[in-house]
């Protein structure tokens, strides 16, 4: 289990490292239609997540995760998530549906809810997560965006 979290730390710093290179102008990075992100924790048990989020409007987006919860449990989420970004800050809350798979209960659902509180680096937002639901967890994570709206 030990390796399990510093191999996905490493791979997480990785990204960052490689992403936060390039500098975008001004907020370009606030006006994108696609979020991908990935985020590392632990709680209730490790936790790792990978998902993307569509932003529908200028405060509203829907969200897709996959990845592991609780007792390292697979569960994919889908949340509706309320996004504020002032300044080089970004602040999002979100409560959604999640279902998965557990060898104690073999099916398993959920109602995950959490808050994201990050900062603009690099072409991207490095964001500290706090989540419950199936499980809690307290991580860290790296946001980008894709496909610029005008």
């Amino acid at each position: 289990m030990k390796r399990m979290i510093f191999v996905f730390c490493f791979i997480f710093l990785f990204i960052f490292i490689s992403f936060s290179q390039e500098t975008l102008n001004d907020n370009e990075w606030k006006n994108k239609r696609i979020y991908t992100h990935t985020w590392v924790g632990y709680g209730s048990g490790f936790s790792f997540g990978v998902g993307a989020d569509a932003q529908l409007f200028e405060y509203f987006s829907l969200g897709l995760e996959s990845g592991l919860v609780g007792e390292n449990d697979p569960a994919i989420s889908i949340f509706p998530k309320f996004t504020f970004r002032p300044w080089n800050m970004e602040i999002s809350a979100y409560a959604g549906v999640s279902f998965g798979y557990s060898t104690t209960y073999d099916f398993i659902w959920g109602i995950p809810y959490g808050l994201d509180v990050g900062y603009n680096i690099g072409s991207g937002i490095l964001f500290v997560t706090l989540r419950s639901g199936m499980g809690w967890a307290v991580g860290i994570g790296y946001r980008m965006g894709f496909l610029a709206r005008n």
